[in-house]
């Protein structure tokens, strides 16, 4: 089976990438514009913009000199064809085709191969493996049959990966051709296996050429990985060839190592046209790590250890044995070894620590799990291309007005927290987060184990702080020794490290999608997809640095069409940056060299920043285990809600201990004012049940908004004149950025939510106007969301109020009833409408408590300000504006469940979420919250359900935290709410009661329980789960008549 030459030109076509349409090298049949075409180009405008809309997409492509009307005929559907000589990957498909139809038999013979999607790719495997002997030659007697065979499996791995998905999209279109839909939906495994051989067969028999029609990416990216497959497998084995006598000598006692007995690749990602690393096994049994790469920083790192050694370094610390070419290297495995004593665990922590410090000395970064194997007693770092790193120069115009805030982003982006050595988090799946950190990940060859059990860091962090500190001393104490001078009697040659300019795993999830079916039929839906890296090279920054990046970004897309993982190189002694085939793409890109970023460290050591660092490692090990609720220990069953019978307080108490606070942060959150280096908070992925700690962010769950927003309380009441100063400086470089004129805050491309976004900015600057009689902080407000477009509203995937539209609704509402602003009106309308067409109350049911109380099947489930009861109150509000039919009927039929659940929960024993967020307080304060709208017509309903909720709390025990979001002031915000939705004082004590206990518990103990029961080092400033907001809510208890509800 041959391809002809129409399909020749038809593949080719169709498989053209973008660079390629934009040159010419397509020409198009259909010259009319087709309403698909015009698709396809807005499709590309919102991947490369942004966010940005179509302003920002010219500015894209200013980059390459495009016009928009070039654009528009680069995205046409038409049929065409492809200009001049076809590319080479056409006649390598062509010969593969020449091996069908074939056989099953013929092809397997006697193995039993159960994936049937790898029999499918049999014959395409076979003639790879012919290819390869009539490279090799002679050279095929270096290998085993064993190895020979695992040369396939690694060709192998990356086509299934390529192919899957194809496979199983055209599986069920072929089994509805002999069967129905329902056939197909309920297909037991039996017929399953059954069908799955008849497709194999099928596609054997001749399917592939279709396959290949409808899906001309695949056969070009298979061919393109085939042909670079058989390139680093002939380079491979070259290498051994040439440096056998040296491999013999470093690593084999002068031994020869004898046959390449096997082979095990895809141990890493695959950069530079499909080069990765392999695991090689000799025949005299010696293992090695063969690279494709120049191996001199590891050899430098090597150089350096004993350098140390001769200045009395305190600790014994390991690197593999290597020795580095120019494009590769050859480095010993280190294998996984147990510990075997408590004595080792010990020494092993101690070392862990030194590592730790040495690591931080030298700014390296990305040791996480699989870059780190426990050796018994030894901590062995492995790919030390990122022992050392650069702080890339500022680019971006429209962060450079808050720039003096990336002081403390410094304090992350420098510290141990940077490593991967403590937790790193990330995204499996939108629900699913996994940790990577390589002392506390689950990747079994990191983490030291002793008679087959895990032995955990946070239970010899004195050892391991003790390896840190002594090392760190080490360095502090000597660091006049460690000269530029000295260090380049290390840095002898022009060793590159790699600089990651995204997460490895951000590429290789965009490598996943890439092969899903509609990307596979079109080069051009394929490139613009990858288009969603390019904003960052062009948005905010000024064109003519636009243009000396743009190269950056080329090689990123040009590295992806090729299935490779782009990488990126700096020298260790200069400023430039280089991709993985050795091109400067921009010089200057880093403000020092890697050398200067290691004397600027040791310079910068200090006992205070010791100290930092300590703490640091001691508060990521501790949260590690923690998540943002915490049921086990927050609720007891058998407990019931009894305040501490210490002294009792007054509500001029509250206010005194809210201005304490405001002293407290003078001291201890703010540097110098407020305007810079705010300090660092634990930030909650709520999803997700993950804390992290990170600078204060822009934001009002996590960042400086609370803090000013407490600030403008409290200068309500006291009208102390320096309190307001402290609070505007809050809000003055976002303030600021608003202003700018030419690099404005990229609105459109924040979130949208009250929590994380644009309506918790919005809201605060709201309620600052109004607490500190400064009307140009409305304006601000108005003028942020007069920023906001339809297209942003559309585009925020997050429908709930601390993320996402919800949030947005709630505040826009808000601000036209105090201003009757047509602006604000139009994206309230926005949102609403958006709400309606998405039944975002139905998508909600499922809250981020809820998600974790079904852990415990004693939790019944409830919803709360973070879920359903979130979205109820902004469409109620935006009810009384629209009176909109649909609306009433959603929002009665979700009032009606939230109603029948709070029932529900409190005629059981069992225990029950009472949190503000994804609990009954959050459930509790809607219901009040909806008495206070004028048009509500539920009113006794109401009445008796907030009567209901709180009979059910008064026989729960308090929460756990003393913070708003899922702590005990969730519950104060409720009772606050009820007091006044009942008309009954009385149940204000009782939350005076509440903020008596936190009070009386943390004079006690010395500190807020923000954290669990221990006490923590992190202050953590921010107001939902934060100091701020328990001084806010100690004011709202105090003076509730003119401190505001931020949710009401």
């Amino acid at each position: 089976m041959r391809l002809t030459e129409e399909q020749k030109n038809k593949i080719a076509f169709q498989a053209a990438f973008l660079d390629e349409r934009l040159a010419g090298k397509v020409e198009y049949f259909q010259k009319e514009i087709s309403k698909k075409q015009e698709q396809r180009l807005l499709q590309w405008q919102k991947n490369a913009s942004g966010r940005g809309g179509e302003k920002s997409f010219l500015q894209r492509l200013k980059m390459e000199e495009i016009s928009m009307e070039q654009a528009l005929i680069a995205a046409s559907d038409s049929d065409g064809r492809y200009l001049g000589k076809l590319p080479y990957y056409i006649s390598t498909l062509d010969e593969m085709l020449e091996s069908f139809p074939c056989v099953r038999n013929n092809i397997v013979g006697d193995k039993v191969i159960e994936n049937e999607v790898l029999v499918s790719l049999m014959p395409f495997l076979k003639y790879a493996e012919k290819h390869l002997l009539e490279k090799l030659g002679d050279n095929a007697a270096l290998f085993t049959e064993e190895a020979l065979a695992n040369m396939t499996s690694i060709l192998e791995n990356v086509l299934i990966q390529i192919f899957s998905q194809v496979w199983e999209e055209r599986f069920r279109l072929f089994v509805l051709r002999q069967e129905s839909m329902s056939f197909l939906m309920a297909m037991n495994a039996e017929n399953a296996s059954r069908y799955r051989g008849i497709f194999a067969d099928h596609l054997l028999g001749g399917g592939w050429l279709e396959v290949f029609t409808e899906y001309p990416l695949l056969g070009r990216l298979m061919t393109v990985y085939l042909n670079y497959w058989l390139e680093n497998m002939n380079a491979l084995i070259m290498h051994f060839y040439q440096d056998k006598e040296q491999i013999a000598a470093s690593f084999n006692n002068g031994v020869e190592t004898g046959k390449i007995q096997s082979l095990k690749g895809n141990m890493g990602d695959a950069h530079n046209k499909g080069r990765s690393v392999i695991l090689i096994g000799f025949s005299s049994g010696l293992s090695l790590v063969y690279k494709p790469r120049s191996l001199e920083v590891d050899v430098l790192f090597i150089r350096l250890i004993k350098k140390l050694y001769e200045e009395g370094f305190p600790y014994k610390l390991k690197a593999p044995n290597t020795i580095s070419f120019d494009d590769h290297g050859w480095s010993e495995f280190i294998t996984h070894i147990p510990l075997n004593s408590l004595e080792e665990a010990r020494e092993y922590y101690k070392n862990i620590g030194a590592s730790f410090a040495l690591v931080y000395v030298l700014g390296g970064n990305d040791f996480h799990a699989e870059n780190l194997i426990t050796s018994g007693a030894d901590p062995i770092l492995i790919d030390l291309e990122t022992i050392f790193s650069y702080q890339v120069t500022l680019f971006n115009e429209e962060i450079r007005e808050l720039a003096q805030s990336l002081k403390t982003n410094g304090k992350v982006i420098g510290s141990v927290l940077s490593q991967g050595i403590l937790p790193v988090w990330y995204p499996v799946s939108k629900d699913v987060w996994l940790d990577l950190g390589a002392l506390t990940g689950e990747h079994h060859q990191s983490v030291p184990v002793m008679d087959g059990k895990k032995v955990p860091a946070k239970e010899y962090s004195c050892e391991l702080l003790e390896g840190f500190k002594n090392t760190y001393k080490f360095f502090l104490k000597n660091r006049e020794q460690f000269s530029k001078e000295w260090l380049e009697t290390i840095f002898i040659n022009k060793a590159q490290v790699r600089f990651l300019m995204r997460g490895t795993r951000v590429y290789a999830l965009m490598l996943h999608k890439l092969t899903s079916p509609r990307f596979l039929k079109d080069g051009f839906l394929y490139s613009t997809e990858i288009e969603r890296f390019a904003a960052p090279y062009f948005l905010g920054v000024k064109e003519e640095k636009s243009k000396y990046l743009w190269p950056i970004f080329l090689s990123e897309r040009k590295a992806m069409e090729e299935r490779d993982i782009p990488m990126f190189f700096g020298n260790v002694q200069e400023t430039g940056i280089w991709d993985h085939n050795d091109g400067l793409l921009a010089e200057e890109f880093f403000e020092s060299s890697a050398i200067e970023r290691v004397l600027d460290r040791i310079t910068s050591l200090s006992e205070k920043d010791m100290l930092l660092q300590t703490e640091l490692i001691e508060e990521s090990l501790y949260i590690r285990y923690r998540t943002t609720h915490r049921l086990e220990d927050s609720y007891s069953k058998e407990e019931t809600f009894n305040p501490l019978t210490a002294s009792s307080i007054s509500k001029e108490n509250l206010i005194e201990e809210a201005e304490a606070l405001y002293n407290d942060f003078l001291l201890k959150a703010i540097s110098e004012n407020l305007e810079n280096n705010i300090g660092l908070s634990y930030h909650h992925n709520l999803r997700n049940q993950v804390i992290n700690i990170a600078p204060l962010n822009l934001y009002f769950y996590d960042g400086f908004l609370g803090i000013s927003l407490f600030f403008s309380a409290l200068y309500k009441i006291t009208k102390k004149q320096e309190i307001k100063e402290s609070a505007l400086k809050g809000v003055f470089l976002l303030r600021e950025s608003l202003k700018n004129k030419e690099y404005p805050l990229p609105v459109g491309r924040l979130p949208l939510g009250m929590g994380h976004g644009v309506a918790g900015i919005v809201q605060v600057l709201s309620l600052m106007e109004d607490y500190l009689e400064e009307p140009e902080l409305l304006q601000d407000a108005l003028f942020l969301l007069e920023k906001l477009t339809p297209e942003i509203i559309k585009n925020e995937d997050k429908v709930d109020w601390f993320n996402g539209i919800a949030g947005l609704l709630h505040a826009s509402v808000n601000i036209y009833k105090r201003t009757k602003n047509s602006t604000a009106l139009r994206i309230a309308d926005l949102c609403g409408k958006e709400l309606i067409n998405r039944k975002a109350t139905k998508l909600l049911h499922h809250g981020h408590m809820v998600k974790h109380v079904s852990i415990d099947k004693s939790f019944e489930k409830t919803t709360g300000l973070a879920d359903q009861s979130g979205i109820l109150y902004p469409l109620a509000k935006w009810l009384e504006l629209s009176s909109n039919n649909e609306i009433e009927t959603i929002l009665k039929d979700g009032l009606n469940s939230e109603i029948e659940l709070i029932h529900a929960v409190a005629d059981q024993n069992n225990s029950v979420a009472t949190s503000l967020c994804g609990g009954l307080s959050g459930m509790g304060i809607v219901q009040a919250l909806l008495l206070g709208l004028p048009d509500y017509k539920e009113r006794e309903s109401s009445l008796e359900t907030i009567k209901l909720v709180l009979s059910t709390l008064s026989n729960k025990s308090l929460e756990l935290e003393d913070h708003l979001c899922c702590g005990k002031l969730g519950r104060v915000e409720f009772l606050l709410q009820a007091s006044f939705a009942t008309c009954n004082p009385s149940i204000s004590d009782k939350a005076l009661e509440i903020l008596q206990n936190i009070i009386n518990s943390k004079n006690e103990k010395g500190y807020y329980e923000i954290l669990g029961k221990n006490k923590t080092m992190l202050w953590n400033p921010s107001f939902f789960q934060g100091i701020s907001g328990i001084g806010y809510m100690m004011l709202r208890t105090a003076r509730p008549e003119i401190i505001q509800s931020i949710f009401s």
